[in-house]
């Protein structure tokens, strides 16, 4: 049944393409599962817990599991490295790396666990003659990446299994669910991993209604602010010069020279600290009772924010940047259109970026760890944001809002 049709339609070049590669995998979920009870589809289903926000193209919810599909428009070729990493081949021999769908969809599916977790009580029942409370971590959790039909997709050393064409996820899921339930008829003995979690009628009927009521659209003006976003990220043009606002700006400032002639060396760049937190790995899902995964972040295009010329040091005051645990101030951060400082965090389908009161342009966080060059998250605590780093542990503070942000 289709719990949430597909609503939204992009704009730009981008995102009428993106648009194009969710539509056709709608009517590919819809043709095979539209009518059957016993499935629910969720089509562009945005969601928002704890201060960060997911947006899902497809929540399939079986009676054995659920299923999130990331949905990716390939109009030339993509290829997958032995370490994971994607490169998108465009026309005339371009090339440019691109986020991976894989961990894009994981971190949906923590966020979504998490989400569900909170509210397991209203949402399952109880099991062991009504003893203990269901609960989501064990539920089986199916991640797929659709590629546009007329996309190629090179594996290059690597066969992520959860990357196929659009044409064979149907079969995919019906695959894995079909070998749930045969296993549940044989008490798992024979395929122990499958069959043990099963959603009742009752229980599918409460998290349909619960997941249509949590569904959060973006609001206009940030749905376009993510689609430009996006357009920018995925074009591999190199940007265009504009002109400088001013002609002190474009002036690189002189290096006075010592009494011998020579320009004195450079002074070494400030170091990152040292990191200061480290979070755990999401659980592995167990059995009905166990605890879900906890909740990340959505990614986001990694590009820095301008620095001001000649910024002063961040004074830690909400509105600016401010360090955490001790750490050096970066440089003040200013709208890469206006160069105004007057600007805030809020977020959107790609995460959090800088919003301008002044322009109402956007700027993205560079979500880059300054201590090992990985890209980490942005988290959210009240006013503060801070980027963390899930491969070194690090934490630096972003942001800070103003109380009416």
């Amino acid at each position: 049944m289709i719990a949430k049709a597909k609503t939204s339609q992009s704009t730009g070049k981008f995102g009428e393409a993106g648009d194009a590669a969710e539509r056709q995998m709608a009517y590919y979920l819809e043709r095979d599962f539209g009518s059957s009870p016993n499935v629910q589809l969720f089509h562009d289903l945005r969601i928002e817990h704890k201060g960060h926000a997911a947006q899902i193209d497809h929540l399939i919810i079986h009676r054995y599991g659920m299923v999130i599909v990331e949905s990716k428009s390939i109009s030339g070729r993509v290829q997958i490295n032995a370490h994971g990493e994607w490169i998108r081949f465009w026309g005339g021999g371009r090339k440019q790396g691109m986020a991976s769908p894989i961990q894009q969809a994981k971190l949906q599916r923590d966020l979504l666990l998490d989400l569900l977790e909170d509210h397991a009580e209203q949402l399952l029942d109880k099991v062991l003659a009504g003893l203990v409370q269901a609960r989501f971590g064990g539920c089986p959790f199916m991640l797929l990446v659709a590629i546009s039909d007329h996309g190629i997709i090179e594996r290059k050393g690597a066969n992520p299994p959860e990357v196929m064409k659009a044409d064979q996820i149907c079969d995919r899921i019906y695959e894995e669910a079909m070998r749930h339930k045969r296993s549940r008829l044989t008490l798992c003995l024979k395929d122990p991993d499958y069959g043990m979690y099963r959603i009742n009628a009752k229980e599918m009927k409460r998290l349909t209604d619960f997941l249509v009521s949590r569904h959060t659209p973006l609001r206009p003006e940030m749905e376009a602010a993510d689609e430009a976003a996006a357009d920018a990220a995925d074009d591999p043009a190199p940007p265009v010069a504009r002109p400088a606002r001013a002609a002190e700006t474009n002036r690189r400032p002189q290096r006075s020279k010592a009494p011998n002639g020579k320009a004195p060396a450079r002074k070494a760049r400030t170091s990152a600290s040292e990191a200061v937190s480290a979070e755990g790995k999401a659980g592995e899902p167990g059995s009905k009772v166990g605890k879900s995964a906890g909740s990340v972040a959505a990614s986001a295009p990694s590009v820095a924010p301008q620095a001001a010329p000649g910024a002063a040091p961040a004074n830690g005051k909400p509105g600016s940047s401010q360090p955490a645990n001790g750490q050096p101030a970066p440089a003040e951060l200013v709208c890469r259109h206006c160069a105004s400082g007057d600007i805030y965090v809020t977020n959107g389908r790609y995460g959090y970026y800088f919003k301008c009161r002044a322009c109402e342009g956007n700027t993205p966080i560079d979500y880059t760890c300054t201590a090992c060059g990985k890209k980490g998250r942005i988290g959210k605590s009240g006013l503060n944001f801070d980027r963390v780093c899930t491969e070194c542990g690090s934490e630096e503070r972003v942001w800070v809002n103003r109380a009416e942000d």
